[in-house]
């Protein structure tokens, strides 16, 4: 059963759910691989024929806008874009106690040049940039010539032949500027952030900051690389840019900057979050503290090239798991972060058992992860495993029994130390409005009563 795209005068559709939509007229688009390549990138394509082409939220849930013909696609968060804005400046180490909540709530997606969700990003936007205002401005050693009577740097001699002292003498010197990447990102998100809260309330903030903050740096044509170039190039003392970096992306990328209000020839793939990612990065920043303070350490991604070779020695695939626990040099446990709330929401014929159980490809990799960091380590117990997930239900409503949601590999030999995983579950929306006002390891230790036992384990 296909429900026809539901389409304002702009050809806006939004994408959400599991329900799927018919697009007119665009099937010969995608008959073009790097276009369908690219629109693939945000949504599932169904089925193309007769003109038509269906398509459906993307299985890899992908967040962002991407453009098909006439239509401009929206697909939209499994939550409220209050708690998706929230999410992505935590996962890319914004400060979320700087922000009030209720400036969020009730967001909804709408058309592109008034559309709420980029508004809400628009505003965090300006808002982190007034934060920086207040702490360190990026800056960096020049070198500049400049001509003098009194000395300073180092003389250009060369260029100083055939003057006269006294009509001052040409130097280098090194001068702190604020001119660089970084800051020339922050302005080309405000130029987009103020176009798009026109006529909002937020309009004055987003005018004052642009004005501001085009006294500090030039306007520059950014590329996507530059933006790569600039998250790569954080350093302790710039790491406040770093959602600054992530949202302006979204915005200067995703929405032509010449001219917001011209949608026709503007191609919006670039717009794109995703959602099993920032799961992954809010997961890490969330339990790093608390495992500190019970003396285990996180480490993220952690590749593993000699786990799987071929006969000739080559790596034939990289083994990454998550998170990985470490107890001083011993591993003591592997976290792998699953946006799959059917895992630790209830079934409506059982609350006592998961709605979904989890899949063999991930009870397999799991197990292996353990299997392998016993093997490395010579331990004589492989390590705890634990998958999390978002429970994006009403807290009032219980996860399903810790036994239904416990796996332990079946053998023979008693004698052998069985691998075992729990599936755990993590109030998503809760944590986050909890950070809003506390500290991660107060809200480990109020909110997440079963991960917090589980390091308590891993340590002991």
């Amino acid at each position: 059963m296909f429900a026809q795209a539901r389409i304002d005068p702009g050809f806006h559709v939004v994408v959400e759910g599991g329900a799927e939509h018919v697009l007119m007229g665009v099937s010969h688009v995608l008959s073009d691989p790097v276009q369908r390549r690219i629109i693939q990138k945000i949504v599932d394509v169904t089925d193309i024929g007769d003109g038509k082409v269906r398509i459906k939220h993307s299985s890899r849930l992908i967040v962002g806008r991407v453009k098909i013909g006439p239509y401009t696609i929206t697909t939209t968060p499994p939550f409220g874009a209050d708690v998706f804005l929230l999410l992505v400046l935590y996962a890319t180490h914004g400060e979320l106690r700087k922000f009030n909540l209720e400036n969020f709530s009730g967001v909804k997606v709408g058309v592109l040049k008034h559309d709420m969700f980029l508004s809400v990003m628009s505003s965090i936007l300006v808002a982190q940039a007034e934060s920086l205002l207040q702490g360190h401005i990026s800056k960096a050693y020049v070198k500049k010539e400049t001509f003098t009577k009194n000395l300073r740097g180092n003389i250009v001699w060369p260029k100083n032949f055939g003057r006269h002292p006294l009509e001052g003498l040409r130097c280098r010197v090194f001068e702190q500027d604020a001119d660089n990447l970084l800051n020339r990102i922050v302005l080309a998100g405000l130029e987009v952030a103020s176009t798009i809260l026109e006529k909002t309330s937020k309009a004055s903030a987003a005018s004052t900051q642009l004005f501001i903050w085009r006294q500090i740096s030039s306007k520059g044509h950014l590329l996507p690389t530059d933006f790569d170039l600039a998250d790569r190039n954080i350093s302790r003392l710039t790491e406040s840019y770093r959602p600054l970096i992530q949202i302006t992306k979204a915005l200067v990328l995703g929405v032509t900057p010449l001219d917001l209000t011209e949608t026709g020839s503007a191609r919006l793939n670039d717009l794109d979050f995703s959602i099993p990612s920032l799961f992954e990065s809010f997961l890490l920043r969330l339990l790093a503290p608390y495992a500190a303070k019970l003396g285990l350490r996180l480490v993220f991604k952690n590749a593993d090239r000699h786990a799987l070779i071929d006969e000739t020695g080559k790596t034939y695939r990289k083994v990454e798991p998550d998170i990985t626990v470490y107890k001083g040099i011993k591993p003591v446990g592997v976290i792998d972060a699953k946006f799959k709330p059917r895992y630790v929401e209830s079934s409506p014929q059982n609350s006592s058992e998961p709605l979904g159980k989890v899949t063999n490809e991930d009870i397999y990799q799991l197990f292996f992860y353990q299997s392998r960091l016993q093997a490395v380590f010579s331990q004589s117990i492989p390590p705890r495993a634990i998958i999390i997930a978002p429970k994006l239900s009403p807290s009032d409503v219980a996860p399903p029994d810790i036994k239904s949601r416990t796996v332990v590999w079946c053998e023979t030999n008693s004698g052998v130390s069985r691998p075992s995983l729990k599936v755990l579950p993590i109030q998503l929306q809760d944590v986050l409005k909890m950070l809003l006002h506390k500290g991660e390891c107060e809200v480990v230790e109020e909110c997440l009563s079963e991960i917090a036992a589980e390091l308590k384990l891993m340590a002991s």
